[in-house]
């Protein structure tokens, strides 16, 4: 599903006004300006994240190259995902993992919103 599709689905669901649609979406904006599109009929690897007592013990690398297997095993040739452009642990984990950048989104409204310049998007073959 479509992220716009589900969250007009949530909104419904919790019984939104039209106003707080409104004010959500706007407040959303700025997020969208560094959305990446993905190409059609990647295997899209989405939040990736562990706990702090976690890190730096390979846990997400393990994640991430299981969640990379099982598109494979399902016959997906490509693997993307998404990070901040400063995250840099993300993106040396993922370049460990032979992600290599495909696409960097940067924009001031995103900035100002989240804190991070802009999003990448990194593929690999799979």
């Amino acid at each position: 599903m479509e992220a716009g599709h589900a969250l007009a689905e949530g909104f419904d669901f919790l019984e939104w006004s039209a106003e707080q649609v409104g004010s959500a979406y706007s407040r959303l904006e700025p997020f969208t300006t560094c959305l990446p599109r993905f190409s059609r009929g990647a295997w899209v690897v989405e939040w990736v994240g562990v706990k702090p007592a976690f890190s730096g013990l390979g846990v997400a690398g393990q994640l991430v190259a299981a969640v990379v297997g099982t598109g494979r095993s399902r016959g997906y040739r490509l693997a993307q995902v998404a990070t901040y452009v400063d995250n840099e642990a993300a993106i040396a984990l993922y370049r460990q993992l032979e992600f290599a950048g495909i696409e960097e989104l940067r924009h001031p409204d995103f900035e100002r919103a989240i804190g991070s310049p802009g999003m990448i998007r990194m593929g690999r073959q799979l």
